[in-house]
């Protein structure tokens, strides 16, 4: 027959020449690594501790069982912390109209900015709809900074009332023609004969009326 050694009291508290205080370490270090989250997830130590931490704290000498009963009791009172997952910034502001050549731009939420020139050169190209984020800029000229959620690229800008006219088409003007002046008087004047005169016919002799007797 088997005979189970029970432990004694001696044996509680000396364990391996250990004493009971170097095993209540291994307590304080397990709840160190634990906080309270949302997540959860099972406590096993030989997860949340590598070997090296085991054999400072001395857990390595606990039995799998005497294991267990820990992991029992740190999963009823704690809760494994976890990586929280980072989830993409959403907005509910998009882009809606780009204006005369990204000069303005009107948001979804009917807002009108006008951009700084500097940043006209990115917002020309600003012309399908995307998230957009409102900050500040720092720029007490154009306080608030757009940002442009897909590229993470933003421009100065600052509210405006009234959408601006945009810009005319500058008038080029038409050529000239050089202007002929009339030949002076003290000039000789040249005439060109038509190319077929016509023939000179010979004068009419016109007879004498007759004398009355």
């Amino acid at each position: 027959m088997m005979h189970i050694k029970t432990p004694t009291k001696e044996n509680m508290i000396m364990r391996g020449n250990k004493p009971m205080s170097s095993y209540l370490s291994y307590i304080t270090t397990a709840i160190a690594l634990l906080s309270c989250s949302s997540g959860f997830a099972e406590i096993l130590l030989d997860d949340v501790m590598d070997k090296n931490l085991q054999q400072k704290a001395g857990i390595e000498d606990l039995s799998p069982k005497q294991k267990r009963v820990l992991e029992t009791w740190l999963n009823d009172t704690f809760v494994l912390k976890t990586e929280t997952v980072k989830t993409p910034e959403v907005s509910s502001l998009t882009l809606s109209i780009n204006i005369n050549n990204g000069k303005q731009l009107r948001l979804s939420d009917e807002t009108l900015w006008d951009i700084d020139p500097s940043d006209y050169s990115i917002t020309a190209t600003w012309v399908t709809p995307f998230p957009v984020q409102t900050g500040d800029s720092g720029n007490p000229n154009y306080p608030t900074l757009l940002t442009n959620l897909n590229t993470k690229v933003s421009v100065r800008a600052k509210t405006a009332t009234s959408i601006a006219p945009a810009p005319q088409p500058e008038e080029t003007p038409s050529p000239t023609l050089p202007q002929q002046t009339a030949p002076s008087s003290n000039e000789p004047q040249e005439t060109t004969p038509p190319a077929n005169p016509a023939p000179s016919s010979p004068p009419k002799v016109v007879a004498p009326p007759p004398k009355q007797s």
